[in-house]
């Protein structure tokens, strides 16, 4: 088992003062990771990874497992859209979804248990069927990488 240490930094110097901050975080008993850098293609939906009750492999993870996940849109134009959608436990999933998108240049961090998606579509980290994502405007390099325990 690993630690796995998460750090976030911002800064900005305004009129020669200097704004930021710094904060790090430590996610403990993690036992599998996967980084992975992928091409996202233009307006087709791309399989990403997805989720089960039992199943783990290169991208496949048990959702109740996951300790961390980051998506990076490494384009400098082009957004990425993760689509989630969800297992509620009863017939053939999927059943509901969500739609995130990424803008050029941004991530998409999720720390264990605290995805919570509310409206249309309410589910939580663990009830993740599968991760897709789709590029608009061209294809799109995404960096990605997964935590779990």
């Amino acid at each position: 088992m690993a630690d796995l240490t998460v750090t976030t930094t911002d800064s900005v110097t305004l009129q020669g003062r200097k704004y930021g901050n710094e904060h790090t975080t430590t996610i403990t008993g993690v036992n599998n990771v996967v980084h992975a850098v992928s091409v996202v293609p233009n307006a087709t939906q791309f399989n990403v990874f997805s989720f089960g009750s039992t199943t783990q492999g290169f991208s496949q993870f048990v959702a109740s497992d996951l300790k961390y996940m980051r998506f990076t849109n490494t384009d400098s134009t082009n957004s990425v859209f993760l689509t989630i959608t969800n297992d509620e436990g009863t017939g053939s999933p999927p059943h509901d979804y969500a739609n995130l998108e990424i803008p050029a240049g941004t991530s998409f961090v999720v720390f264990a248990g605290q995805l919570k998606v509310h409206g249309s579509a309410t589910f939580t980290i663990n009830d993740m069927y599968r991760l897709q994502a789709r590029a608009t405007g061209g294809d799109v390099i995404m960096d990605m990488f997964i935590a779990t325990a």
